[in-house]
């Protein structure tokens, strides 16, 4: 008899395909890290969104909170997808999350023996959160590295279940601990969080980079001029826009993650949390309840996403998902009961779910050598549009009603995805075979 007969529970995770691909070690060891890094990001947002709740109630002063988490959410992705081509990607993970600890462990400390000024506490977290955007391109882009490619869409599923779980579950870990031993605790549990993400990566066997290529001109490396480097990373940016815009899929994914937080995930941000306190009263937190169950789902809905991919196509799939999310916006707004607002959040993660094969594209049709900026510059992009969504509709909330928006929004989706559905590119994108083949 083998040693596998005699482990059912190995058996059933070979089975399983999400859980599968743990088998690889270097993989298991990302994993791991992911969900340990996520969680520390959960913990350290929940410390920094309560220091500046409480000092900007007093100073009504949101240039510093806006600057510490926003700018480099903004800015960062394209660059770090730059340096996550150049340079070794287990190195800058690695320095991702071993840079991040002893800004941490100053405001733990500086903040119990003298207190936390707000300047302070701007120019940490600005560093905190800047250094923690150099590790999810160089992450996206090495699991291909690690991963054959049709093994991508469980791979992504595996990793996406950590960000959901993990890192939804970390925000509230945060608060438990400001209340049980203190708001600045959470800043030392956050850096104890990356230290052992560090060394999770640390363990990895060996590392993971893109073919090198001169920085400027045949053979040279002009890496310590300041003004080169920059010439080098917008150079390389437009080049990764350039290789998006000229390739169809890539193209029409990127116009699917566009439409996704411009008429999805913006519009449910804004309206849903006015439609739960409109319903169940003005102290709800209406967010959290319809937030909390998509996660829930999305959780729920990922093992099944490897199996419905081979049997659908993966672009199809994530197509069709798409579209349906337009559908339920349309009947959200034929309805008009606010309370099936939690029945329309979990249908919603359902389907964010299905469009993981979307993601496991990006990264199997990108060379590896272009991966990392590709990466960068559409998180970028998704980012930018969902804030920009998000301040018009904030900023026109009053002369905006729910149901002509919605139903609007819904029927446009609608019509984008069956365009996005005739194109070959899209109908015949996979990552492995039908298994109707």
């Amino acid at each position: 008899m083998s040693n596998t007969a005699n482990m059912p529970m190995l058996t059933y995770f070979r089975r399983v395909a999400i859980l599968a691909v743990l088998e690889q070690r270097d993989f298991r060891y990302l994993w791991a890290a992911y969900i340990v890094s996520h969680a520390g990001d959960g913990v350290y947002m929940f410390a920094i969104s309560r220091f500046f709740f409480e000092e900007i109630g007093r100073q009504q002063d949101t240039t510093a909170a806006f600057i510490a988490v926003m700018v480099p959410i903004l800015i960062m992705p394209p660059f770090a997808g730059v340096l996550a081509d150049r340079l070794d990607r287990k190195s800058l993970m690695l320095f991702a999350h071993v840079a991040r600890v002893p800004v941490l462990a100053a405001l733990f400390v500086v903040g119990h023996v003298a207190g936390l000024g707000m300047l302070f506490v701007a120019v940490a977290g600005f560093a905190v959160t800047a250094a923690g955007q150099l590790f999810h391109p160089a992450r996206a882009a090495m699991v291909p590295n690690l991963l054959a490619r049709h093994k991508l869409v469980a791979g992504n599923a595996v990793l996406m279940s950590g960000e959901y779980a993990i890192g939804f579950a970390g925000f509230y870990v945060g608060g438990f601990l400001g209340v049980a031993v203190g708001g600045l605790n959470s800043f030392g549990v956050a850096a104890v969080a990356f230290s052992v993400a560090a060394l999770l990566i640390y363990r990895m066997d060996s590392p993971q980079s893109a073919p090198r290529r001169p920085a400027i001109g045949p053979g040279k490396r002009r890496y310590a001029r300041p003004i080169a480097l920059v010439g080098v990373a917008i150079r390389d940016v437009a080049g990764a826009v350039y290789f998006i815009l000229k390739h169809p899929l890539l193209r029409a994914i990127a116009l699917v993650g566009v439409l996704y937080v411009a008429l999805i995930s913006s519009l449910i941000t804004i309206t849903v949390p006015e439609l739960m306190r409109e319903t169940l009263g003005a102290a709800l937190r209406g967010i959290d309840f319809p937030d909390g169950m998509r996660d829930i789902w999305i959780f729920l809905a990922l093992p099944a996403v490897p199996w419905l991919a081979r049997r659908f196509g993966d672009g199809t799939m994530g197509v069709l998902a798409f579209a349906a999310m337009g559908i339920l916006l349309g009947l959200l707004a034929v309805v008009g009961q606010t309370w099936q607002v939690f029945v329309i959040a979990a249908l919603l993660g359902v389907l964010i779910a299905g469009m993981l094969p979307l993601r496991s594209l990006v990264q199997a049709e990108t060379p590896d050598r272009l991966r990392g900026r590709v990466i960068g510059v559409l998180a970028a992009l998704n980012t930018l549009v969902s804030l920009g969504a998000v301040l018009i509709l904030a900023t026109g909330f009053d002369l905006l009603e729910f149901v002509p928006l919605y139903l609007a929004c819904g029927l446009l989706v609608v019509v984008v995805g069956v365009v996005l559905f005739s194109l070959r590119e899209v109908r015949e994108a996979r990552l492995t075979a039908s298994e109707h083949e």
